[in-house]
């Protein structure tokens, strides 16, 4: 029997044969936020999570590695990325996933690569060093000389939303499932659902209760 621990989700692109192309996907996950705060109790010695107000607030989750893919020895081929590995959780419930897959630049396409190699040498995107010698076309006006990480892009794109339904079964199969505990101030603290990163108080498209 074997163990799993979650689902592979992965991205198809045919390519069009007889031109350079180059690939970046990206992906969202959504889910109902469970705080939008905490506070330190010192009586229980740990963090108590704050109710979100409004409580029709979402948490956001996105991907930290670069995804990107070229045609050179694929051309006219059927591509075949994978783009994350989705957890086993409990409660479970219908995972939403929104994954999108950009055409880029060659240039865009150098400077992600560049990136991507730098982050698996020290760990994730957000280790890179702003200070990295590569950006393409991103410049302080005001110091020319100032290394930026970031880049100018701009792409076609296509998207698509699904749902992973966490009680699929998979014949054979035992899962491993993530248990997360959280406590909860109810009585009179809460915090305001305000508008980040991470966070959005604006329904999903194609949401499903």
């Amino acid at each position: 029997m074997k163990l799993y621990d979650g689902f592979d989700v992965y991205a198809q692109a045919q390519d069009m044969s007889g031109v350079k192309n180059y690939y970046q996907w990206e992906w969202s996950h959504y889910s109902k936020a469970t705080h939008c705060g905490k506070v330190f109790s010192s009586t229980e010695d740990r963090d108590l999570l704050i109710p979100c107000v409004p409580s029709t607030c979402w948490s956001i989750l996105t991907g930290n590695r670069v995804l990107i893919e070229s045609d050179q020895l694929k051309d006219g081929n059927l591509l075949v990325k994978q783009v994350v590995r989705v957890p086993f959780v409990l409660p479970p419930n219908k995972y939403y996933l929104r994954v999108e897959q950009r055409a880029i630049t060659p240039s865009v396409f150098n400077h992600l690569n560049a990136i991507r190699d730098k982050a698996e040498n020290l760990g994730t995107l957000f280790d890179v060093p702003a200070q990295t010698s590569f950006n393409p076309n991103v410049f302080n006006v005001n110091d020319r000389g100032e290394k930026i990480l970031g880049a100018f892009n701009v792409f076609s794109s296509r998207y698509k939303i699904i749902y992973i339904d966490m009680l699929q079964k998979i014949p054979g199969a035992q899962v491993k499932s993530i248990v997360e505990t959280e406590f909860f101030v109810t009585n009179f603290l809460t915090s305001p659902c305000t508008e980040q990163a991470n966070r959005t108080a604006i329904q999903p498209e194609g949401w499903i209760e």
